[in-house]
């Protein structure tokens, strides 16, 4: 299925799954009426009005195991250059990561939700959660982003505040490699693998080679 919303954004499903569409009026809440009061601004009614357009995907009546995988375009603008798009293979998608591969361009993505070993490509674990892409070509290119922005908690207060901290990711790849100079990243040879560990901080990708 290939979908394309008002802004001109694009969504391509990519395992099968179908989508409903529906478009027509809906109601709803009015933001500017007050249940409690009983009133709103320059008498507004309880309830407002629009013209929407809605798209889901329907899983059916109390499904179990049930997923989906879809791709976003951004501001793509016309179907047309969604369909032309090389397909991403879809490698592994369950509660402990989303892996997908570009094989055009040798490009794994991984979304990493927990710490522990994964085999999949030449990514074989990771120390915590985190978001790796690696590119294979002449080098072997890696991004690495750790969300976790590692502020300090506030005991009084319950949350976290402050600025954010070094949050270190470390790899095990596949292979033998020999980082190019970086400031943010170090390796280690282990056996048949290489460990790579990357200074991470404030959620931002950190790309090596």
């Amino acid at each position: 299925n290939l979908l394309l919303d008002p802004l001109g954004n694009g969504y391509k499903i990519l395992d099968g799954s179908k989508a409903v569409i529906t478009v027509g009026e809906q109601v709803s809440p009015n933001n500017k009426y007050s249940l409690r009061r009983g009133e709103g601004k320059k008498g507004t009614s309880p309830n407002a009005t629009g013209l929407f357009a809605k798209a889901w995907i329907d899983h059916g009546y109390a499904p179990k195991n049930a997923g989906y995988a879809y791709a976003v375009f951004p501001m793509i603008g016309n179907l047309e250059q969604i369909a032309e798009l090389p397909e991403l293979k879809i490698i592994r998608k369950d509660n402990r990561a989303h892996i997908v591969e570009d094989s055009n361009s040798q490009t794994m993505a991984y979304a990493c939700f927990e710490a522990g070993a994964f085999k999949d490509g030449v990514l074989e674990s990771v120390s915590v959660p985190c978001y790796v892409m690696v590119k294979q070509g002449d080098t072997l290119t890696v991004a690495v982003a750790n969300p976790d922005l590692n502020q300090i908690e506030d005991p009084v207060k319950g949350h976290y505040n402050g600025d954010s901290r070094e949050a270190p990711v470390t790899l095990r790849l596949a292979g033998h490699w020999k980082l190019k100079v970086s400031a943010e990243a170090g390796t280690q040879a282990d056996g048949d693998s290489t460990i790579l560990t990357v200074r991470c901080i404030d959620g931002k990708s950190v790309v090596v080679e």
